[in-house]
């Protein structure tokens, strides 16, 4: 009695500290980036309450994903990996019955709360019903996802005496199949083509480029904004970063609010939906639960982690048509605050120099960042030979579509006089597979173009009202000739870039971008260069070239507001 009671206290003691550490937790990421802390942020503990996206009318929860580290007493809810589904919470002692229609792996979670918050490893048993039988689940693991097989159609019945959080189904089967068994997108952050002049392609990345070398390479593919935030959004929906509206840091709208994503189009037609993502600005909080099944989350979420996780996923599911969304961002962070004894020993010795440089638009070249992002990149080439082995001894070439691509690239590689140089805004987009012929294409690209390319290449409808369309590479329209990035960002002035083949003319606003969007252009400031040749401003005598790529420009902005961008507009 005495130790049953001694025990007793202890767990009171530390769940009342534990709570009063959440409490110091949230309000110490009151008014901060506080996404990039998912699941901890916006005042909420999303461990212990739903997720509940203004866009979707599901429900989501959010558990721990594999991380075999008991919860500690002072914890850092984001340092965890995260699982998010979609589904329904059950309270404790309810029992709940659903109606299988086809056999499935159904998703459950002893989910905690309270002064259990702290002890998620216990004997928890759930009862099981099925087909008249009873089956005792026991030493359950709280706070994580199990996967029922029901292998046949049927009515399942839960009960607990703890709550549960029971997810949608994941189909076995596929009832209709698609033009592609499997779709994989690999967005590596920050990766600029620049980078690969200062490397041997053949020698350093010989996965990546013997892999793409048989699909189709661009080379001349351009981000249309300046970071993650207002980036993927573009890569996903096609459309144009005031027409998505997603710019601000400190900004909590959802992905998708009235418009369509990629992940939403291929869970309409049938594939089972996965996302792995170490960005801050594509966590689930930020509404990338649209269109997905499944879920992981961690800041900083490793390569190594990303692959084994698609790995599973797709073993788990041979029968589904997949679609994958697989985040990489070791070229842009260690995730382990150094990097992997593979890249430090190959570094030169100012590699190891991590005098941190500021973020944001005054970055400037800074050798020892760049050879590390190079030996991160080789890393990153290593494993992605492992995964597109792994593709291609599963699947014929009819069967999947890869596509690689970067959502913006890096100020550090030099010096250059302006934001949007090629630095940032020239990345890589090269995709493989079934019906793709090998080559490489210098038809200018923008990333709002990626999303129809897919669609076409899957053979699935494209997105409705977009800005982005097909290249002419692949029988779309007659290709661009100029291109345009800008960048929007709160409190800082408005930067934009128009690209043609000889030319780059930079446009730096008089005003400041509000929240919404709109700045006053006022009297801007306006550069000329050759493309990719930043020695000389030669604006003062091509008037005609800097006036005609500046209606581009215009003609840009014109066209967004009457295609509708919820307010949001510079003001010329």
């Amino acid at each position: 009695m005495i130790i049953q009671i001694r025990n007793s206290f202890r767990r009171w003691l530390r769940s009342a500290f534990y709570s009063f550490y959440e409490i110091l937790l949230r309000k110490g990421r009151a008014g901060r980036e506080t996404n990039q802390y998912f699941p901890v942020c916006h005042g909420k503990n999303y461990f212990y309450e739903p997720l509940i996206n203004s866009n979707e009318d599901r429900v989501f929860f959010s558990k721990y994903y594999q991380d075999g580290t008991q919860n500690p007493l002072a914890i850092e809810f984001s340092k965890y990996r995260s699982e998010t589904l979609a589904g329904k919470l059950i309270p404790a002692g309810t029992p709940y019955r659903h109606a299988l229609k086809s056999p499935s792996a159904i998703p459950f979670s002893v989910s905690l709360r309270g002064r259990e918050k702290v002890d998620v490893l216990g004997n928890y048993t759930v009862e099981i019903d099925f087909n008249g039988e009873t089956y005792s689940l026991r030493n359950l693991v709280g706070d994580r996802f199990y996967y029922l097989p029901v292998k046949q159609a049927g009515v399942v019945g839960f009960n607990c005496s703890h709550d549960l959080v029971i997810g949608d189904p994941l189909v076995f089967g596929q009832e209709k199949r698609n033009k592609k068994k499997l779709v994989v997108l690999l967005d590596i952050d920050s990766v600029p083509m620049e980078i690969f002049s200062y490397m041997d392609r053949e020698k350093d990345l010989p996965n990546i480029t013997k892999f793409f070398s048989a699909g189709m390479q661009f080379n001349n593919c351009h981000a249309m904004s300046d970071w993650t935030r207002p980036s993927v959004p573009t890569i996903v929906s096609g459309r144009h970063v005031l027409r998505h509206g997603l710019f601000a840091p400190l900004d909590q709208t959802p992905i998708g609010q009235g418009y369509p994503v990629l992940s939403e189009q291929f869970q309409k037609h049938g594939y089972l939906t996965f996302l792995s993502t170490p960005f801050w600005g594509t966590a689930p909080a930020h509404g990338y639960t649209k269109g997905f099944d499944r879920m992981l989350y961690k800041r900083h979420l490793s390569l190594e982690d990303t692959l084994n996780a698609a790995y599973e996923n797709i073993r788990a599911f041979p029968e589904r048509d997949q679609y994958l969304q697989l985040g990489i961002v070791e070229f842009h962070n260690h995730v382990n605050f150094v990097p992997d004894i593979s890249a430090q020993v190959d570094l030169p010795l100012d590699g190891h120099d991590y005098l941190y440089q500021r973020r944001g638009p005054l970055r400037s070249e800074d050798a020892s960042q760049r050879a590390r992002a190079i030996e991160e990149l080789k890393r990153i080439d290593f494993y992605l030979g492992h995964f597109f082995r792994f593709v291609e001894d599963r699947f014929s070439d009819d069967e999947y579509l890869i596509v690689l691509f970067a959502d913006h690239g890096v100020r550090y590689l030099r010096d250059t006089p302006h934001l949007l140089t090629t630095d940032l805004t020239h990345v890589p987009f090269y995709l493989k597979g079934g019906g793709i012929n090998a080559g490489v294409s210098d038809e200018f690209v923008e990333t709002c173009d990626i999303a129809p390319t897919i669609l076409e290449l899957a053979g699935l409808p494209p997105l409705e009202d977009i800005d982005g369309r097909l290249p002419e590479t692949f029988g779309g329209q007659q290709a661009k000739t100029e291109i345009i990035s800008e960048s929007y960002y709160p409190g800082r002035q408005y930067n934009a870039t128009v690209k043609d083949n000889e030319y780059e003319l930079f446009i730096t606003s008089e005003g400041l971008v509000d929240s919404t969007g709109q700045f006053e252009m006022g009297t801007p400031e306006i550069t000329l260069y050759r493309f990719g040749d930043y020695s000389c401003d030669i604006a003062l005598e091509n008037e005609k070239i800097v006036v005609r790529l500046y209606e581009v420009l215009e003609n840009r902005l014109d066209q967004v507001k009457r295609r509708g961008s919820g307010g949001m507009s510079g003001k010329m």
